[in-house]
């Protein structure tokens, strides 16, 4: 999971939150933005990664491209018992990219994320991401390294996630400034 361009978003307030003695705003903070495309073998677990959170000012924004299996079905549901959820539909097939271009053009986070629908993310991933950025308050992009798990959740091929901070400088050839978290290299480009 990413998260990167800050987006115009109105001043925080805060709310009650769901977890007693958290307070989050009325608004999400982070807009994570989830393709589907017949993927109701693995949505399920994805979006449910996203809503057991540590940080909870999030909307997640799943689109579906046109699946033809169960997958809508099982994002819709979700959405019944959190409001955070946010099912959409593509009118047509757009693709991966063309999917999350639908959901930036709803998006109303200061900051997107992206998961894709076969993936998952460790309850604490956005919260660990935004205390980066609070350290790093000049970086557009924060990003991570993964690791690959089978069916049965077993590490296969696991790469090392270091704790070493990365930084190149914004320049003019539209290089973004980042934050690394990892040890993995990250290429950007426009």
């Amino acid at each position: 999971m990413v998260i990167s361009t800050p987006m115009n978003a109105p001043a925080p307030t805060t709310t009650t939150s769901r977890k007693p003695g958290i307070s989050t705003p009325p608004f999400p903070i982070v807009s994570i933005i989830v393709p589907s495309f017949n993927t109701a073998v693995y949505i399920e677990r994805a979006v449910r990664s996203v809503t057991e959170q540590d940080f909870e000012a999030i909307e997640i924004l799943v689109i579906d491209d046109g699946s033809t299996d169960d997958s809508r079905g099982i994002v819709e549901k979700l959405a019944r018992n959190d409001s955070r959820i946010v099912p959409m539909l593509n009118k047509r097939r757009k693709g991966v990219s063309g999917a999350r271009n639908t959901g930036l053009e709803v998006a109303r986070g200061e900051w997107i994320a992206f998961l894709d629908s076969d993936d998952v993310c460790l309850p604490d991933s956005i919260a660990t991401r935004l205390a980066v950025l609070e350290t790093f308050s000049d970086a557009d992009i924060v990003c991570a390294d993964f690791v690959y798990t089978d069916e049965s959740d077993l590490l296969r091929n696991p790469t090392q996630v270091g704790t070493r901070f990365r930084r190149m400088p914004v320049r003019d050839s539209g290089i973004i400034q980042y934050a690394n978290m990892s040890d993995a290299g990250t290429r950007l480009r426009n």
